[in-house]
């Protein structure tokens, strides 16, 4: 926290009496700031442990959550065609999760952390919020606005390190890191009134009644650390999958906002026919379309700005020390002792793992490795 404040003290000096120049450099680090995930940090934040269960033949090698769709089934079969005299390849099943993608939530449109902070282009403001998000008191309205910029790049490393990269597994896409999507392509998603348009099921999310669907959506993932792909209208404790848009009206926390950005995002990309989907029996020969995302499929990891890299959980008890000042307070509870994962589910209450890991102005940012689940056939055929 002193390392904190002195930063931010450092950087109020330099916009107080830097040139006019220097100061905007120093406003745009804060702003678009640099990530640092890659190099030897990288493999130390990965969440190692995600890779369990790992399924062979129908069989956990190693007990952990998967999806409630994923394969059991021993054997498969891909392609062939008896009547040509094309013998199908035979093989045994395989499940596993897999880091495949990265995403950002950013306040600046063409800011990407995980680039060192670069910026593609310069800000603009259009529709309802400007496009320097965050989250914004909303008039006289008496609530608050928030919105996120997302950008969304290929990187799966386990291809990357040729690791259980056989023809099946591979979840589409490239092999190598990629920058491959950002909202600032999509004129609905700094307009939710234009993403309402284009979303027609939003009218059915008011029928039904949002405040009884979400809350048992938010109860239920949270109690099992599982998406619930029933409730396919909602993010669970973070709010509606719809419209579209990085606008979230009412916001409630930073946390909150990333996720639901970034899964709304991931909803979008599932409609336009740019997601696939990769559990169950139907998918262990290829990916098969998913119109409407299967939350259960993905998990999410964040890397920026405190890596979600070894669980919630402590690994060795805290040194003792006085938490209520002298007695004078209610000791601290320690929210890092939530939760022992170190992914969150797709609509998981973010008091588990999440809320205490934004920082302010450093920290309004977010990177996320996305952890997906590949059902697949590996042959042992010729």
């Amino acid at each position: 926290m002193m390392k904190l404040l002195q930063r931010m003290a450092l950087s109020l000096c330099i916009v107080l009496f830097a040139s006019p120049a220097a100061a905007q450099a120093e406003i745009d680090k804060v702003l678009c700031p640099n990530a640092n995930i890659w190099g030897a940090s990288l493999f130390q934040n990965i969440c190692w442990s995600q890779f369990y269960p790992i399924r062979l033949a129908g069989f956990d090698v190693f007990k952990d959550i998967a999806p409630p769709d994923a394969s059991r089934r021993p054997v498969c079969a891909c392609g062939g065609n008896l009547s040509k005299g094309e013998l199908p390849m035979v093989g045994i099943t395989s499940g596993h999760w897999r880091p495949v993608r990265i995403i950002e939530a950013v306040r600046k449109p063409w800011c990407l952390p995980s680039m060192g902070g670069i910026k593609l282009a310069s800000n603009a403001t259009r529709g309802d919020v400007n496009l320097t998000g965050g989250m914004q008191d909303e008039g006289n309205a008496g609530h608050k606005v928030g919105f996120y910029n997302i950008n969304y790049y290929y990187a799966d490393f386990l291809s990357m390190l040729n690791m259980l990269n056989a023809s099946k597994c591979n979840p589409g896409g490239t092999v190598d890191f990629d920058f491959a999507q950002t909202s600032a392509f999509y004129p609905q998603w700094n307009n939710d009134k234009l993403g309402a348009i284009l979303n027609p099921e939003v009218s059915l999310l008011v029928s039904l009644g949002q405040p009884l669907i979400q809350p048992v959506d938010c109860l239920a993932t949270s109690a099992i650390g599982q998406a619930k792909d029933d409730f396919f209208l909602t993010a669970g404790c973070w709010g509606a999958m719809v419209p579209f848009s990085g606008v979230v009206r009412p916001a409630t926390s930073t946390a909150e906002m990333w996720l639901l950005t970034s899964t709304r995002f991931l909803g979008m990309l599932a409609r336009l026919g740019m997601l696939q989907q990769t559990v169950g029996n139907d998918a262990l020969c290829g990916s098969q379309q998913m119109p409407i995302l299967k939350k259960s499929q993905y998990m999410l990891q964040m890397l920026y700005p405190v890596p979600q890299s070894t669980g919630g959980a402590p690994t060795a008890p805290p040194p003792p020390k006085d938490s209520t000042n002298g007695g004078t307070q209610v000791e601290e509870t320690d929210l890092s002792a939530l939760s022992d994962r170190c992914t969150t589910a797709i609509g998981e209450t973010t008091l588990k793992s999440m809320e205490y890991r934004m920082r302010p102005a450093t920290g309004e940012d977010a990177v996320f490795l996305l952890w997906q689940w590949v059902d697949c056939c590996v042959g042992v055929s010729p």
